[in-house]
């Protein structure tokens, strides 16, 4: 009988353990950090503060604007891995719009979605679909940046030092471009692959 007693405490402990380890792999999971990758942190981010607005992240700098009528300000970055969490954080320099400098935002993972989660609690979504930042096939060095507008597209071509803006719009599932001599040139999406291909054989590939 003192043996039967003796085991019934045993057992209840190691029933708190497993519902205590599974309730760690609960919490471990909500946000699983991201290694240092630039396909990764590269996108275009909603943040609830603004909307109406957008960030843009790709290379060293963020394009921001707040609202469609706003200032759109360049501001450096840059891209940390943590010594101890290992998790990858980026910091923001929000000083030339008169915020504070070096605010770190933790990349992460939630429910397939990358997010960057700042100290104050407000969380960046990365966009999804056809919105993000793409390297051109041709010349891998310029960049792609397709954000909403309304119920079309903004693109920016940014060729080196020098950035064309053009419209875009989805229709019959092509995304018809206004390049300057080319208007209406018609982009195939593969969600898929995360690319976008032209009729001149030029794919555009979503960081």
């Amino acid at each position: 009988a003192d043996k039967k007693a003796e085991s019934k405490p045993a057992a209840t402990k190691t029933a708190v353990k497993a519902a205590d380890s599974k309730t760690a792999a609960k919490k471990t999971d909500v946000k699983t950090p991201l290694p240092i990758d630039p396909s990764k942190y590269q996108g275009v981010y909603f943040d609830p503060k603004h909307p109406k607005g957008y960030r843009a992240l790709f290379g060293s700098k963020m394009q921001l604007q707040d609202d469609p009528k706003g200032k759109v300000f360049d501001l450096p970055i840059k891209v940390q891995t943590d010594k101890k969490t290992k998790a990858t954080k980026i910091l923001f320099d929000f000083e030339p719009k008169g915020g504070p400098k070096d605010v770190a935002g933790i990349l992460a993972e939630v429910g397939g979605v990358t997010t960057l989660t700042f100290p104050d609690g407000n969380v960046w979504k990365k966009d999804s679909g056809v919105i993000g930042v793409y390297k051109d096939g041709k010349t891998p060095s310029y960049t792609r940046t397709i954000r909403a507008n309304g119920s079309g597209f903004t693109v920016d071509l940014v060729n080196g030092g020098k950035t064309v803006t053009v419209a875009a719009k989805s229709k019959q599932g092509k995304i018809l471009f206004d390049f300057p001599g080319k208007l209406q040139d018609p982009g195939t999406l593969n969600a898929k692959d995360n690319t976008i291909s032209f009729g001149d054989g030029n794919i555009w590939t979503k960081f």
